[in-house]
């Protein structure tokens, strides 16, 4: 049994006590007296002195002991940290205190006259709940990368001045710094910004001409953007997909391609007045930016369009959406997509198990015959570059449909023609079946709740003003990575 410990010392603020000072060589006494007891073919003597249930007093008093900060193979540490070690090491050290007396206490053979069965049994049980208590503290630890090491550097500070202009914001995603932002900015990534051969278009549309609306996320997004920007700057292609997840895009939760990433991404972060609308269909000065709650996008549609759906409808969706057990853990747990394919019919995927970021309708089999009415009628396609416009589309479904217009026909209306898909959560926030990248568990272990994401708005599609560029907003970069695989089934705290 190697009984070799590193060289522990205790720096403490205050005089630790006399249970504190001796932890450090509790591990090495244990093993010694076992080897002893080895060697000799006997058991060594109980003291006298010892107490009942010393063990866990012990524990319990060195771990209640806060003051204690260990240092392992250094000298004393000044102020600034020098020389201590981190908190895992604090705690293991903790744990080995803990695993040691229990070790000793089993050592030490029969207890107060106790039969040698009655003593094996008690030394075993206290064994066991070192080791327990010792794994416990280990896995409990979320550090498995520096991100999370440092994750109070990563966070927003409290008492510091927001972030109020597009170049600002700039500034510290290029500095990998952190801070608040100001509510009246916004985010968009473009669709057409960025050339397939390197480069931009100059194209600075927020969605393609054919949409009416772009999606945006708010302020509160853009703080997470940073945050990961930090917690992962030594593993990029975390914050790349993070965000992406977040955001509430389609990625899959594992990728073995390493030139998956070659290109770099361009991120718009903008005032509202920067925005030059195409059309004024679904906008006015007053109301530009809108919360995209189902009950949002029918009073669109009655007003811009006309077209009215029985309040019937608005209720069987927004009470589905509504019913969702948030806390639930389980591999088929209800959540946003299940909702989807209750309302609509139709099934997940084939490929759903492998990338459970993916909106579950490859195909229409076992949808149901409103909702594949719905999107026959509209024109079959979704809105984009080769597809029909928003307005199109509606005008489209207006005209051709023949049927009952029910839950399944309006949500395949607004998947078609504003890309409202299986993840829209119709009340304002973000959701992703992919890991949430600030929560440090494995993603099966994430429940419904820790998956929704940031604050979204639907605003006017169009170009930000090119002269404008600089002031009322900007460009982020998320740069290539060089290597690009991962495998996110473990969560993003533990390492690729």
């Amino acid at each position: 049994m190697d009984c070799t410990l590193p060289k522990v010392q205790l720096l403490p603020t205050q005089p630790p006590s006399h249970r504190t000072a001796r932890s450090g060589a509790i591990f090495a006494r244990s093993c010694e007296r076992l080897r002893l007891r080895r060697v000799l073919g006997r058991r060594e003597s109980p003291s006298r002195t010892q107490q009942p249930g010393r063990s866990r007093v012990y524990c319990a008093d060195f771990l209640r002991d806060s003051n204690a900060v260990v240092s392992v193979d250094g000298e004393a540490g000044e102020e600034s940290g020098q020389g201590v070690s981190s908190p895992i090491d604090i705690w293991i050290h903790r744990g080995f205190a803990c695993y040691s007396d229990a070790v000793l206490k089993m050592s030490q053979g029969k207890e107060f006259g106790a039969r040698w069965s009655d003593d094996l049994k008690v030394g075993i049980a206290r064994l066991s709940w070192g080791v327990l208590f010792c794994v416990a503290v280990i896995f409990s630890l979320p550090a498995h990368g520096k991100g999370w090491l440092s994750q109070e550097g990563c966070q927003v500070p409290p008492d510091q001045a927001c972030i109020q202009t597009p170049s600002e914001y700039r500034a510290f995603w290029e500095s990998h710094r952190v801070a608040c932002v100001d509510p009246s900015l916004y985010v968009t990534v473009p669709w057409g910004y960025d050339s397939a051969s390197g480069g931009t278009t100059g194209d600075t549309h927020l969605y393609p001409e054919e949409f009416s609306l772009a999606w945006a996320n708010g302020s509160t997004n853009l703080e997470k953007y940073l945050s990961l920007r930090c917690l992962y700057a030594d593993d990029p292609i975390k914050t790349r997909v993070g965000i992406g997840s977040y955001i509430g895009f389609p990625v899959p939760i594992s990728n073995r391609n390493s030139n998956a990433a070659d290109q770099p991404i361009s991120i718009f972060v903008y005032q509202k007045k920067a925005i030059q609308p195409d059309g004024t269909f679904f906008t006015d000065e007053r109301n530009q930016i809108r919360v995209p709650s189902f009950e949002t996008w029918a009073f669109l549609l009655e007003r811009a369009f006309g077209l009215v759906f029985d309040l019937g409808v608005h209720k069987e969706i927004v009470l589905a959406y509504s019913a969702l057990p948030l806390e639930q853990r389980s591999r088929r747990q209800s959540d946003v997509v299940s909702v989807f394919t209750d309302v609509t019919g139709c099934k997940r995927s084939r490929q759903w198990a492998k990338h459970p970021g993916f909106p579950p309708t490859e195909d229409l089999r076992g949808c149901s015959s409103e909702y594949r009415k719905a999107r026959a009628a509209a024109g079959g396609a979704k809105v984009g570059p080769g597809g029909p416009s928003t307005v199109e589309c509606i005008e489209n479904f207006m005209m051709n449909y023949e049927g009952t217009p029910d839950a399944a026909a309006f949500r395949g209306l607004l998947e078609l023609c504003q890309d409202a898909n299986a993840l829209n959560t119709g009340v304002g926030l973000g959701y992703n079946p992919m890991p949430n990248p600030f929560v440090c568990k494995p993603w099966k272990h994430q429940s419904v709740a820790e998956r929704y994401t940031g604050r979204e708005f639907i605003v006017p599609n169009g170009p930000l003003d090119p002269e404008q560029k600089g002031d009322s907003w900007d460009v982020v970069t998320l740069e290539p990575v060089p290597d690009a695989r991962y495998n996110l089934r473990a969560g993003y705290c533990r390492r690729r």
